[in-house]
């Protein structure tokens, strides 16, 4: 395999969702060994980030890890999933002293002698004539370690020597054990590793400490990650900091992550795939007679139905409250499942488009979605009549908004007529910066107080949106049964519950699906 060949397929590797982020696959995808430093405090995912790079690297063939916190029996109970892997041959247990895992291995010459061949062919083509290294480099070893029997850390050196030609990653969990059990400096221990394995011999390696405010360390390496763990609105949320990559531009430096399963994975920032929304939406039936929990709305998708404890409750106001740098398209991903699931039920939707989003462009993702024939039959966008548009655009309601009372009745009108249309409950959404700015605080205060009570009472569904900055929001927020927060952490988009109170989960979108099927993934 040629060089580009082989750099190439890390990069394809490094594209796959939800591993490890594409900065860290092209750092290890370089000609040279490279070492990163892994800070975060207890709890963060050190361990979890380190096991799941060498799975991600697809490397476990030339993977070290040594572990000097836990037995490799804890991590089995902790990481079921390593067990799928036949790492047993692999895992180096410090505290049983290392032996285990390595007196076992032999090494078989003649395989050695046909991998240095085939590694020369290949080293020619990157180096020239360079030869390529059979050896490991222990002059840093011997000068910090003089009359100190160093058996656990000889047999990193001997292990890592039984694999060259080919390059090892070794992963040392943590630094600042190994360098208390031996008495040494951290900087002085992390030298002698730098220069011997990654400089000299061919090995990459990641080292981890939960010395996480300390910068000390982060000079002797080529590249720094730090992992936080703190608290959104009282909600825990992780984070992953890139401080450092040598010879790379870092394009973004932080990522929300989740430990999910006993895996790492980074979530990357929201991008809306407008293409997936041109898919027909297959309902969740929640009609009466139908397996759906009684009482209850499905939201249109799986994963939201379980955020809000199975669905929406019949007759309830849902209040979606999003904060700043949401963007627009960010809203119907929440909302659009819901309409989407009652317009193909063929039932009754009463809404007003986001502000940002005209009624015409709202119109058309619904129909994309749902079906032309049932926009036209079963949606109606409320749009205020304004004198200088007389465009007619179907399922679009100009309404006269100069008296309130008048738009209102107007308003109850076209509810009417979609109930009786469909003998069927109906869903009202609204935008409340839209009325608010459109109309002015007053009437926006009179059209809630007015049409979510009546909503409660004929069990209809009402979904509102609320933005920064609206006046009536404490009022809007004090009447919702259920309230969803919707915000941007390092551009990812990331929604809780309020009523009811859940933890934080990632939105994106489920690529398995042909059109935006919504996909939430917990912070834990």
């Amino acid at each position: 395999m040629d060089k580009d060949k082989a750099v190439q397929e890390i990069k394809e590797i490094g594209t796959q969702a939800g591993s490890i982020p594409s900065e860290l696959f092209k750092f290890f995808s370089d000609v040279s060994s490279r070492s990163l430093l892994v800070k975060g405090v207890a709890g963060t995912g050190k361990t979890t980030f380190a096991l799941q790079l060498i799975e991600s690297l697809k490397d476990i063939e030339h993977s070290i890890y040594i572990t000097t916190r836990v037995s490799d029996e804890a991590l089995y109970s902790q990481f079921k999933w390593l067990k799928e892997k036949e790492w047993h041959d692999r895992l180096i247990d410090s505290s049983r002293g290392f032996l285990r895992a390595l007196v076992a291995e032999h090494v078989n010459s003649e395989k050695v002698d046909s991998r240095i061949e085939g590694a020369k062919a290949f080293l020619k083509t990157v180096h020239g004539t360079q030869e390529p290294r059979t050896s490991v480099d222990r002059r840093f070893l011997r000068t910090l370690f003089k009359d100190i029997s160093i058996e656990e850390i000889e047999n990193i050196y001997d292990r890592v020597q039984a694999k060259l030609p080919a390059r090892s990653l070794v992963i040392i969990d943590s630094i600042d054990a190994l360098a208390e059990r031996y008495d040494v400096p951290h900087g002085k221990l992390l030298t002698t590793l730098q220069k011997d394995l990654v400089e000299n011999s061919n090995t990459s390696m990641v080292i981890v400490s939960e010395r996480s405010t300390d910068t000390t360390l982060d000079f002797y390496v080529d590249g720094v990650v730090t992992l936080h763990q703190g608290f959104v609105e009282g909600r825990r949320f992780r984070e992953m900091s890139i401080e450092k990559l040598r010879g790379l531009s870092i394009k973004q430096a932080r990522y929300p992550y989740t430990l999910l399963g006993g895996k790492f994975r980074y979530f990357q920032p929201f991008a809306s795939k407008v293409e997936l929304m041109h898919k027909t939406h297959q309902p969740i039936c929640d009609s009466p007679g139908s397996n759906f929990k009684e009482g209850l709305f499905s939201t249109g998708n799986h994963d939201l139905d379980a955020l809000v404890g199975g669905g929406y409750p019949k007759g309830a106001f849902i209040l979606i409250e999003l904060g700043d740098n949401v963007p627009q398209l960010g809203v119907m991903y929440m909302v659009g499942p819901t309409v989407e699931n009652f317009l193909t039920q063929h039932r009754g939707v009463v809404g007003v488009a986001p502000g940002g989003l005209s009624s015409e462009i709202v119109r058309t993702i619904y129909a994309k979605v749902a079906g032309e024939e049932n926009v036209r039959e079963y949606a109606r966008i409320i749009e205020r009549k304004r004198v200088e548009s007389k465009k007619k655009i179907p399922s679009v309601v100009k309404i006269d908004s100069s008296n309130i009372d008048s738009f209102l009745e107007s308003w109850i009108a076209v509810e009417d007529e979609l109930h009786q249309k469909t003998n069927a409950p109906v869903l009202i959404t609204t935008s409340w910066d839209t009325l608010e700015y459109g109309l002015d605080v007053s009437s926006a205060e009179r059209i809630a107080t007015s049409l979510i009570p009546r909503h409660k009472t004929l069990g209809y569904l009402h979904v509102g949106v609320i933005r920064p900055g609206i006046k009536i929001a404490q009022m809007l927020r004090n009447m919702a049964d259920v309230l969803i927060k919707v915000v941007s952490l390092d551009g990812a988009l990331m929604c809780f519950g309020e009523k009811p109170r859940t933890e934080i989960y990632n939105i994106d979108l489920d690529e398995a699906f042909e059109h935006a099927h919504l996909k939430l993934t917990p912070i834990n």
